[in-house]
């Protein structure tokens, strides 16, 4: 799980807009940890805000898993990053198959 400090929120969209390999390639380390340890919910990343040090989770519940996998997928084949793409269908062999 990724712990990313932050000044604000405008600061944690423009992670999740500019760091979205890291994101996705988090998120499926997530889902691959949470799969092989039968969890029904994963935490993806921690957004904790510097002054406040209020801290935003976002999770993903395990009937959502597929979707975002193949999410991820799409994403890797976009950018041409084969290897994370052979990576992502092995592990949706594994899971669904």
């Amino acid at each position: 799980m990724l712990n990313i400090e932050v000044e604000d929120y405008d600061e944690m969209n423009a992670f999740m807009r500019e760091q979205k390999s890291l994101f996705f390639m988090n998120m499926i380390m997530c889902i691959q940890k949470g799969w092989e340890e039968k969890l029904e919910i994963i935490n993806i990343v921690n957004f904790t805000l510097k002054d406040s040090g209020n801290t935003l989770t976002i999770t993903i519940t395990q009937k959502d898993w597929y979707e975002l996998i193949h999410i991820a997928l799409y994403y890797f084949e976009e950018i041409e990053e084969y290897e994370y793409c052979v990576e992502i269908t092995n592990l949706i062999n594994d899971m669904y198959e």
